[in-house]
This record gives structure tokens, C-alpha cells and sequence, in this order.
């Protein structure tokens, strides 16, 4: 199998693929196999694209994986900065938060955990954006009732490096490779048949 100029990320290796020699008719080889492959080689076939692709639809593949990895990684590992975020909205005047946050009020309880999860939700919608002001402001949207100050930028400048260092493990992006290949396989026979195809193309001693 042809490949093409590889797209190199800290994550891993994008390539597009040409069919596997003989697996289908020279009137229908108009397709590539968009691949990703991790540093520990490890791949997964993420789409069968049509025709020759533009580089600039190869990148918008890209970040679609990138982002549903993203996706993953803040749904997962909110809870372990959401104590930070409670911390700064509890920090907030009357008025600048939801008065439901501590109402320990019986009969409450239910609108208190409302509260709390608003802030995991937020917080997890936050941490899809790479910039300490830009997590900020969808932070801030995302919680009713919150008015924030600058703090909730300086929490961000925090939260986010360590939220990097955890994604950038890679263990995110194979498993949204993962999520993808299934979807590819799922759409028609043929197509899971280049993907079986390219797997056994791939694993064959090189030359």
C-alpha cells in the first residue's frame, strides 16, 4: 500500500492510505483510508475517504479525532479539578452565584446537587478550550448565575496545563481512534473490509 506525507501530532501519526493492492476493482479505487497511529504502534483506520482528499479536509480530520479525544479526556477527568472550580464559584459574593449551591435547607438537597453538577457540566465544556481566558468566559456561561472576576481566569492558567499533561498521554486519542474504526466498520461490509485488509497489509514485515 502507497501512503502519503504523514501528519505528525505529540499523540501520534495521521496518514492517508491507498486500498490495499487487489482488494477492489480499478473502477471503484477511488477512496484513501485515513489511519492513526500512536508512538507505541498502535493504529486504527478512523475513515475511508473518497476520491483524493484536500489537505485541508485531511486536517479536518484530524481535529475531529483531536476533539473527540478532548471530549473524552473533560468528561473524564473533570472531577478531578471540580473541587477547584466549586471552590472559586463558592468563593463568589451572594448574588454572583447560585444561591442553591449550599442550601442545606431540607427539602433542597436535590436543587444542591443540581448546583454541583451545573459546575461539573460547565467545567467539563471548559476544559474543550486551550486558552485560559476562552475555558474562562464558557466556564462562566455555563454556570448559571455566575458573575466571575479575574480569578476564574487564574483558575484556568492552573487547571488547564495539568489537563494537557493527562490528555497528552495518548490513551484518550486511541480510545476515540477506537470509537471511530467501529463507525467506519459499521457503515457497510465493504468497508470493514479495507479495514481488515489494511490491518493485514500493515502487519506484513516491510521490506
Amino acid at each position: 500500500m502507497a501512503t502519503s506525507p504523514e501528519y505528525r501530532t505529540p499523540y501520534g501519526t495521521y496518514r492517508l492510505t491507498s486500498p490495499a493492492n487487489g482488494s477492489v476493482p480499478r473502477s471503484t479505487a477511488h477512496f484513501q483510508l485515513a489511519t492513526f497511529e500512536t508512538d507505541g504502534g498502535r493504529s486504527w483506520c478512523l475513515a475511508v475517504v473518497p476520491g483524493a482528499p484536500h489537505a485541508s479536509q485531511f486536517r479536518s480530520l484530524v481535529h475531529s479525532h483531536a476533539n473527540a479525544a478532548r471530549s473524552r479526556a473533560a468528561l473524564a477527568l473533570c472531577d478531578r479539578f471540580v473541587g477547584e472550580a466549586l471552590a472559586y464559584v463558592r468563593s463568589r459574593p451572594e448574588g454572583y452565584r447560585s444561591d442553591y449551591l449550599d442550601d442545606a435547607t431540607p427539602g433542597m438537597e436535590e436543587y444542591a446537587a443540581d448546583a454541583v453538577e451545573d459546575v461539573r457540566g460547565a467545567l467539563a465544556r471548559a476544559l474543550m478550550e486551550f486558552d485560559p481566558f476562552r475555558a474562562a468566559v464558557v466556564f462562566e456561561s455555563s454556570t448559571p448565575y455566575l458573575r466571575a472576576d479575574i480569578g476564574l481566569v487564574r483558575l484556568m492558567e492552573r487547571i488547564l496545563p495539568s489537563f494537557e499533561a493527562a490528555l497528552s498521554g495518548g490513551d484518550f486519542h486511541a480510545a476515540a481512534a477506537g470509537d471511530m474504526e467501529a463507525e467506519v466498520r459499521g457503515r457497510s461490509q465493504f468497508a470493514s473490509r479495507q479495514v481488515d485488509l489494511w490491518r493485514g497489509a500493515a502487519s506484513q514485515p516491510k521490506a
